[in-house]
């Protein structure tokens, strides 16, 4: 079952410029660990959100995927001064995961 993994981050007013830069350090730190599936970016236009958020979107194969990349993230002192750097960069964000499913195969009952 694929995994559609979404975060939502509120960007701070004047860091535009240190977004991009910090996003391009995170897509290089993916690039190292290999077999990540690429961002989907969108910028809020219209709607509930305030108008400084970035919502990316990527899709796992599978639930064991998902969890490969976590492994190789989570005391990972690279990913760890990135976090720290996100903190002056955003007023916050969250993650959110969907799985995929069909109306015959619904996962949750």
């Amino acid at each position: 079952m694929k995994i559609m993994e979404r975060c939502i981050q509120r960007v701070k007013d004047g860091k535009f410029s240190e977004f991009i830069a910090l996003e391009k350090k995170y897509d290089a730190a993916e690039a190292k660990l290999g077999n990540v599936p690429p961002k989907r970016r969108y910028w809020v236009h219209y709607g509930g959100l305030f108008g400084n958020t970035n919502v990316w979107e990527r899709e796992w194969e599978n639930q064991a995927a998902l969890d490969a990349y976590g492994e190789k993230i989570w005391n990972n002192p690279e990913w760890d001064a990135l976090n720290k750097e996100a903190t002056e960069v955003f007023y916050d964000g969250h993650f959110e995961l969907y799985y995929s499913f069909t109306l015959d195969e619904f996962p949750v009952e």
